[in-house]
Order: structure tokens, then sequence, then C-alpha cells
């Protein structure tokens, strides 16, 4: 097990404290009224299957956890961690209207609270560019331990910050409540912190992290995005 020391990121760092009516709202306005189009989008790319284990990280209101819960069923494990309280606490309602056991808990994606080795595939969705550099290496250290042998990872999140950022500062935010600049830069100030463009050293990060077939690819769903995967081969 690693050894953490006192960790702490404020939900403000990554993203807003939002109720989940709002956090659904601004997703929908972003994405073009098709929130749940775009998550069953990604559930059908991270491709799990029966008896898998998964954890989602930044789940916000838990609807693509809830998705793929349905897709590993009653013999598979989904996890999902988010540091807004707000919305840990509305996924878990969902869930249980569902009924479904999903361990929903709010957590730092820098600091997973999961033993090691103990997931089949990680699965992030629009939330890496909130994380600062530092948090970034931490988060792919995190992600690396908790994985199994032969354990996946699928990160899908904008080609160009600028996609984000325009809908932010109108205020048809994605529901993380921070904006965007283009991608060629590193990060960019807004009225809601600061925004980063890992495309340059994620691969590389997870690569390094034993993931050794770490490759990014565009995808597109209404604007341009990149899905960024890998299977952890050490």
């Amino acid at each position: 097990m690693a050894n953490h020391s006192a960790f702490k990121v404020k939900a403000s760092s990554i993203r807003g404290a939002l109720a989940p009516w709002r956090y659904e709202t601004t997703l929908n306005q972003w994405i073009g009224g098709k929130a749940g189009s775009f998550r069953e989008f990604t559930a059908n790319l991270v491709e799990v299957t029966p008896g898998e284990s998964v954890l989602d990280l930044g789940c916000g209101t838990g609807e693509l956890a809830l998705m793929l819960s349905r897709r590993v069923g009653p013999t598979g494990h989904v996890a999902g961690i988010d540091l807004s309280k707000a919305l840990v606490a509305g996924a878990r309602r969902r869930a249980k209207r569902a009924g479904l056991a999903i361990d929903y808990r709010v957590a730092s994606i820098a600091q997973l609270p999961f033993a090691d080795a103990t997931v089949d595939v990680v699965v992030s969705s629009l939330v890496m560019h909130h994380l600062a550099p530092d948090v970034l290496a931490r988060a792919v250290g995190e992600i690396r331990r908790v994985l199994r042998p032969g354990g996946r990872v699928f990160i899908i999140d904008f080609q160009s910050l600028e996609q984000a950022g325009h809908g932010h500062e109108r205020g048809h935010a994605h529901g993380h409540q921070h904006g965007h600049a283009h991608g060629h830069r590193q990060e960019q100030p807004t009225q809601h912190g600061l925004l980063h463009d890992h495309r340059p050293v994620l691969v590389g990060l997870l690569k390094e992290a034993g993931l050794t077939d770490a490759a990014a690819s565009p995808v597109e769903f209404g604007q341009r995005l990149e899905v960024t995967r890998g299977r952890l081969t050490t």
C-alpha cells in the first residue's frame, strides 16, 4: 500500500460544489441537450464486461456509473469518487432508487480510498483538464496503484480547451465551474480558476506508470474530444 502524506484538494479547485440539478442542467446546456446520450456514448467506448470492477473518477451525479453498473451486472462492482458532497449525495440517492449497489465516495482523485490492485477499469470523463500538473501526476500514480495487472484506463476530455471555455464564460458550463483557453496553452486563468491542457504529457505519464500501450485518439460528439486509453502491462 502506498504511503500517503496528508493531501487535500478543495472542491472549488477542481469543480464547484454544485447542486445536482444545476450540474445536470449545465452539462445538458454544454452538450446540446444530450447529456444522457453523451454518457451512453462514453459507456460504449469504455467497453466494460460483466463481472469487472470499475472506478469512475469525478463521477458527478453518478449517471455514467449507473450505466456502467448495469453493464458489469450483479457480479461486477462500480465505485465513483467526487469532491462535491452534494453531487455524491445525489448520486447515492439515484443508485438507491435504481436498486444498484454503487460505492460513491467523497474523495480526491489524488488520494483514492481504495486498496492496491482492486480495479479492472478506471474511467474519467471531462475531468482531467481541471487538475493542476502536480495533482495530475499524483492522480496517475493513484490510478496505477489501484489497477490490477492488465487493468485498463479510459479518459475522455476536450481536444481543445477553448471548447469548454466559451461555454463556461457564457454560463453554459458542463458542471465543473471552470473555463478554458485553446489547447496549445498549458493553463489559462478564468473567473473560476486555472485550467490545464494535459495532452502533451498525459500519455507519457501513463506509459511511465506501466501502461506502456497508452495512446490518444480523437472522437466526435457534437464537438471534437480526445480519448486516452491504456492497459497496465507491468
